[in-house]
Formats: C-alpha cells, structure tokens, sequence
C-alpha cells in the first residue's frame, strides 16, 4: 500500500448483518470499508466511492450481483476494480457464472473470515 493512501472496499449485500460484519472485517486489517444494501445503490455511488476491491452478494432483491457486476464493467469502464463475489453457491457453476459476469472470484457463504482477510490482503498485494 502506498503511503498516505488507504484502499477502499466496497460490498453490496442486502443483508445488513453481513455489511456489518464485512465493514467490521475490512476495518481490523486497515482498510476503509463502504457497505451498500442494492446493485441499483452501487451503480449510482460507484464513481464517487471509486473502490479498490468490490465484493458482491450474488443473490439481492432487483438487481443481482452478476448483474451489478456486469453493468460496472460495461457502464462505468474507467473502474477496473477485482470483483469477489459472495454466494451460497459453492459450486464450479458458481465460479463460471462468476468469471461470466466479470468477476475476479468467489468465496461461499458462511464467509471464513480468514480466508477473506486472505484473499481482501492478497489482492491489494498486486496494486
């Protein structure tokens, strides 16, 4: 990490228990942490939060992750962020649905919060 310069995660859930404990994650390791509660939030506020790492919950209300993943990719292309999904479905489906709708990657549900932390660190090694 650049000195002076503190990444910023962005998660979208609609489960406000899993935003909480996400933002509580994000922030023990350092990092700022924005928690969005819909796909349709995260369209309108993506430019303004500018994130470095966006974690999606795949199964919301309206919008779903791949699509709020999608229409990131192709509405706002000046934000080239990884994009880990979050998701019940721990299946290779799962992943090429994933892969398919632009994102980096996934972690099932119920989240390790060791291996997030792994994975959240590991991706802001590569910037």
């Amino acid at each position: 990490m650049v000195a002076g310069i503190k990444k910023t995660v962005l998660a979208v859930d609609d489960d406000r228990s899993m935003i909480a404990f996400l933002g509580m994650l994000i922030n023990q390791i350092g990092y700022d942490f924005v928690g969005l509660h819909s796909g349709e939030e995260c369209l309108a506020q993506i430019d303004e939060i500018a994130p470095d790492l966006l974690m999606l919950d795949v199964n919301m209300p309206g919008m779903d992750g791949y699509e709020t993943c999608r229409r990131v990719r192709s509405e706002h292309s000046n934000i080239a962020v990884p994009v880990l999904f979050l998701t019940g479905n721990d299946s290779r489906d799962g992943l090429s649905d994933a892969i398919s709708a632009g994102g980096t990657e996934y972690l099932a549900k119920p989240i390790n919060a060791d291996a997030l932390i792994e994975r959240v660190q590991y991706w802001f090694s590569l910037v």
